[in-house]
């Protein structure tokens, strides 16, 4: 038999998973090549939102097709308010970086890239005013480079 504090706290940890509406993707066509300097969604990466609060999160592995460029991450949506998103990157030589946009939805930007397989750690909160698509998106910071996706994955929880 449990407590009331227990349960009571149980109760309190219901309502908020329950608060949190979680939507999840895993890119679907990897890797892909990235060499656009324009925002191009990783496959499989986007969905549908209504207009709504959300955080998101992603974790994605990439490498350079070359040691060359940057990779530029973004998250792309319909009309939005009080937009901000913060990458922290992992290269092959460890922490290398970090980036943040406030007021905006990217891009944040890598260190050079290099060959080996780094991971990005993406994170941010919107407020989409109008229903859309959300996407996680990537362009390649110097023409004629190219970003290679080798996985990702995107969670999106919409607050209530």
């Amino acid at each position: 038999m449990t407590s009331d504090k227990s349960y009571s706290t149980e109760q309190r940890l219901g309502s908020l998973v329950s608060t949190l509406g979680s939507l999840s993707k895993t890119a679907s066509a990897v890797p892909q090549t990235i060499s656009s300097t324009g925002a191009t969604a990783i496959t499989g990466c986007t969905m549908a939102v209504a207009a709504a609060k959300y955080v998101f999160r992603a974790r994605v592995t990439f490498k350079g097709g070359t040691a060359a460029g940057t990779a530029n991450f973004s998250v792309t949506g319909p009309s939005n308010t009080g937009p901000w998103i913060s990458a922290l990157f992992i290269m092959s030589s460890g922490v290398a970086g970090i980036g943040a946009q406030d007021a905006a939805l990217g891009p944040v930007s890598s260190p050079v890239l290099t060959t080996a397989d780094s991971v990005a750690d993406i994170e941010g909160e919107v407020t989409f005013t109008a229903a859309g698509t959300i996407a996680l998106a990537c362009a390649e910071g110097t023409n004629l480079d190219t970003v290679i996706i080798q996985q990702a994955h995107f969670w999106v929880y919409q607050m209530q």
